[in-house]
């Protein structure tokens, strides 16, 4: 049977699969009654002058089985807090989260999606935190709210990730995309096209944990040997 829409109840949640685009599903959760389509990417499209991409496409009711049964999702809430949980494979890796300090594979690691400095650390450290990651089994997730989130990847049970979130409602886009250009792709139909940086940005970029910076000395040793570097601006 051919549907634009799925929707369900489970464990006292009321939930919905659409398909957004090609290979492209969002499973969402309903907050007092209803789904919100303006989430995260929504938001963020909008604001780049981009189009809002929130096109229903018709599927299968078999293809949404598939997909729910070959991630192996299941959905729970307690209190205030969601979570939605999927399987990982033996020799599956994950990338992405944002800007990490640790490691590019985040796979058997508990990721706080949230901007936090810690000088000099590499582990728990973020400023541009991106609830996205990308499967080496050829499929990415994208959690798309803004509030704070934890991402599990293995590490509390290393055959399966788990997400959550506190005070906002479930909004999961799942890329069935083999390739991770096309996945890229998709995501960023999604969220909005980044405009051209000014190019001035293109320039020198010194990173704020160079050791004299503490000091107007140190500062201007910096800029004497950059301007010799320079050819003696």
């Amino acid at each position: 049977m051919t549907v634009t829409e799925i929707v369900w109840s489970q464990s006292g949640l009321q939930l919905r699969l659409t398909l957004a685009a090609e290979n492209t599903w969002r499973l969402q959760s309903a907050m007092d009654g209803a789904f919100d389509d303006m989430g995260a990417a929504q938001t963020l499209a909008k604001d780049l002058g981009e189009p809002c991409l929130s096109a229903r496409l018709p599927f299968e009711t078999s293809q949404a089985e598939r997909i729910l049964s070959s991630f192996g999702l299941t959905i729970h809430q307690e209190g205030e807090s969601i979570s939605v949980r999927g399987a990982l494979s033996q020799d599956e890796a994950l990338f992405g989260c944002g800007q990490q300090f640790n490691a590019a594979n985040q796979r058997g690691r508990r990721v706080e999606l949230m901007a936090i400095d810690k000088w000099c650390q590499t582990e728990g450290n973020s400023y541009v935190p991106v609830p996205f990651i990308h499967s080496t089994r050829g499929y990415a997730l994208f959690l798309n709210r803004y509030e704070h989130a934890v991402f599990d990847l293995g590490a509390s049970d290393e055959n399966a990730w788990e997400m959550l979130l506190r005070n906002a409602p479930l909004d999961l886009y799942i890329f069935e995309n083999t390739n991770p250009a096309r996945t890229l792709k998709a995501y960023s139909q999604l969220t909005g096209f980044a405009p051209m940086p000014a190019p001035w940005l293109f320039g020198i970029q010194v990173c704020r944990y160079w050791p004299d910076f503490s000091t107007a000395e140190g500062i201007l040793e910096f800029y004497l040997e950059l301007a010799q570097m320079l050819g003696g601006l």
